[in-house]
């Protein structure tokens, strides 16, 4: 997928018809920038906006549940639970 797209680009890659897009695009937070004669829409932005609005779509559909973007890290260390040895049974020593 391309990083940047037009007006009519953006607004299909959002599921939308090209007026509604052109609407309700600055009250979700979606700007263009100015490139050669042509407006531009960065398709972060796009995801981010349909990301947002997933959000909250679920929010008001799941009252009480909290959906966070923040995912589990990566560090590859063990826990120290997991870190010790384990003890073999006195019985079969």
């Amino acid at each position: 997928m391309k990083p940047y797209l037009t007006p009519a680009e953006a607004a299909e890659y959002c599921g939308l018809a090209g007026p509604v897009f052109d609407d309700k695009a600055a009250e979700l937070g979606i700007h263009p920038f100015p490139f050669v004669d042509a407006l531009m829409y960065r398709t972060s932005d796009l995801d981010a906006a349909l990301a947002r609005a997933w959000r909250q779509s679920i929010n008001v559909a799941n009252p009480g549940i909290y959906i966070s973007s923040k995912r589990a890290g990566k560090s590859g260390a063990r826990s120290a639970k997991l870190a010790r040895p384990k003890r073999r049974p006195s019985s079969l020593h």
